[in-house]
């Protein structure tokens, strides 16, 4: 920042104000620390491996376990956890940590 009289003569001269003061109780970011929207980034990466996954295990199980109906298909109920429970958990949490323009591309 530049202070308007730094210097004699009128001229601009760069000199740095003091930084604000932290809230009482808050301690100043570290680099590298992971912060809730990070947190946020790998929930909703994880949730959409989960999706995938389920979606990828119902589909083997129509064409590896044709012959069972679906109650008694074990890699259909699995792919059914893995998309329906799983990844609209950990999509709850990201959403909960992160905000939803940082989320949007994963949707």
């Amino acid at each position: 920042l530049l202070h308007p009289r730094a210097s004699s003569g009128g001229a601009l001269a760069p000199r740095l104000f003091p930084p604000p003061a932290p809230a009482p109780g808050a301690r100043p970011a570290a680099m590298g620390e992971f912060t809730a929207w990070m947190g946020g980034i790998c929930a909703i990466v994880v949730g959409c491996w989960f999706s995938a996954m389920g979606m990828v295990l119902m589909k083997s199980s129509s064409q590896q376990e044709h012959h069972l109906p679906w109650h008694q298909r074990k890699r259909w109920f699995i792919g059914c956890i893995s998309l329906v429970v799983n990844a609209s958990v950990l999509d709850t949490i990201a959403l909960a940590l992160a905000p939803p323009s940082l989320l949007a591309p994963f949707a």
